[in-house]
């Protein structure tokens, strides 16, 4: 333990240079651009902006229409992702952050948690009514991330919807102190 500071800086001087060769930059380029388009495909009003679980081709079974909170919060970050990666317009992709934000307000919760599956059509929570602390914290997470992102590009009114909803997620209510 007491040789592990110059241990960290030998690996930091070691370290490779950090830039994509050419092949890899296309490479990730073309799997923003495929992940990106299954969000693009599935963020519309018709869905309340919120992403389908997984949509199944083989064998086809179409569009799952529920959601998790941490496909809601990788939804979102993918929006401003796409942005920096133009793969989507600036005003597109606030709009469908902005809708997104509309239905993350609007839907029912447990102490400011979402619950674990909603229908994306209907808004109802489906049974049994759960709330995973994997899934809240994800999405507090990616909220926060989402609100920095928006503050950058200087959409503080959403940025401050995005922290307001982090904010009031009682993660502590999910914690069993008697259990640690």
């Amino acid at each position: 333990w007491l040789l592990s500071p110059l241990a960290v800086l030998a690996l930091e001087q070691k370290q490779p240079n950090a830039r994509l060769r050419p092949q890899e930059r296309a490479f990730l380029l073309h799997e923003a651009e495929q992940i990106w388009g299954f969000f693009g495909d599935f963020l519309t009003p018709e869905r309340n902006y919120l992403p389908p679980d997984n949509f199944q081709l083989r064998p086809y079974r179409g569009v799952a229409e529920r959601t998790s909170p941490t496909n809601i919060g990788f939804a979102a970050l993918s929006c401003l992702a796409a942005v920096d990666l133009d793969l989507e317009s600036r005003d597109s992709a606030l709009d469908r952050i902005a809708g997104l934000l509309d239905t993350l307000e609007k839907l029912e919760k447990w102490q400011g948690n979402l619950y674990n599956w909603y229908h994306t059509v209907t808004l109802a929570p489906m049974a049994p009514k759960v709330v995973s602390s994997v899934d809240s914290g994800n999405l507090c997470a990616c909220l926060l991330a989402l609100s920095t992102g928006l503050g950058e590009l200087g959409r503080a009114d959403l940025a401050h919807r995005a922290l307001v909803l982090a904010r009031d997620t009682n993660l502590g209510a999910l914690y069993d102190k008697k259990k640690h």
